[in-house]
């Protein structure tokens, strides 16, 4: 659906989290998950040949997990396909502070010129990337969604969304090299929390406290004090992993996050909840907690 008779699909890579066929018209495109076994490189295509729960198996069974940017081949076969069932295609991309996924599609378009295929930058992944995509679903099914209305649209929500993940344990972000070893063996001695935090603006790599009490009331604390002096609260989600070293209780840990929510919320609004999609989990590791938030 979308303006008059044109028909518009809407394309994201798998840093979104969601499942292909939740929404009509709507196309994945999945990010490489690459695994090193014994000096051989298996990839998989995130959502597709591995789950979030299999990738956060294989970090905790001491694989070896790196990511790339989606097949170029994928992208082109996609377009290709799309252009010429589609009046208008609409593309999004994890954000280039997190991926090199952005300049991948950005290629893959300008080396075949598609003219009816149109490539946005925005700033987020998992639920808030999804909450984009539900919004321009609805606009395509009011018929009034355009290039112009994409780019009006993200304009108007930039700085109005955010994630926080607490990470107990940098292994993984070290193993990726995300970190230096030296600042992961430092957190670990002092058996310290840290933040991850994603803005519209940055990728922020930590957030210290020393407990995992502590941190999770900061999260809430940040992200919440942060966003809510430019908006009303809109929508909310937290991140859990049941796929997790036993040591780290992540019903606690959801327990925790909840009981912050309702202290800075109150009731009225639903509380979304989502696991990481494997790609950020390939760099974040398998034990975690997250919150995100849009306001309006």
């Amino acid at each position: 659906m979308g303006i008059g008779s044109k028909k518009i699909a809407i394309c994201v890579d798998s840093s979104a989290g969601f499942d292909a066929k939740k929404y009509n018209d709507v196309f994945i495109v999945p990010l490489l998950i690459n695994e090193n076994i014994d000096g051989r490189s298996f990839s998989y295509k995130d959502g597709v040949d591995i789950t979030c729960d299999e990738v956060s198996k294989k970090l905790l069974d001491g694989s070896t997990i790196k990511t790339s940017s989606s097949i170029p081949g994928d992208i082109i076969s996609l377009f290709d396909k799309l252009s010429s069932q589609y009046d208008e295609i609409m593309c999004f991309t994890a954000p280039r502070s997190i991926s090199g996924t952005y300049n991948s599609w950005a290629i893959a378009l300008s080396a075949n010129q598609y003219k009816n295929v149109h490539l946005f930058e925005q700033t987020m992944v998992c639920a808030p990337l999804e909450w984009t995509i539900v919004d321009l679903i609805k606009a395509r099914s009011a018929g009034i969604l355009t290039v112009e209305f994409v780019n009006n649209y993200l304009k108007k929500t930039y700085g109005k969304k955010q994630i926080d993940i607490l990470v107990p344990d940098l292994k993984y972000l070290v193993r990726g090299g995300r970190i230096s070893k030296f600042s992961g063996n430092m957190v670990s001695i002092f058996q310290l929390q840290v933040t991850v935090t994603l803005t519209d603006t940055e990728l922020k790599k930590f957030g210290v406290d020393g407990s995992v009490k502590r941190a999770i009331k900061r999260v809430a604390i940040d992200c919440f004090s942060e966003l809510k002096k430019r908006g009303k609260v809109k929508r909310i989600a937290i991140f859990t992993n049941s796929v997790c070293d036993p040591k780290y209780d992540y019903k606690k840990f959801r327990d925790l996050v909840m009981q912050e929510l309702k202290t800075y919320i109150g009731g009225g609004i639903v509380i979304e909840e989502h696991k990481l999609p494997p790609f950020i989990i390939a760099h974040v590791g398998p034990n975690y907690v997250g919150l995100a938030m849009e306001v309006v």
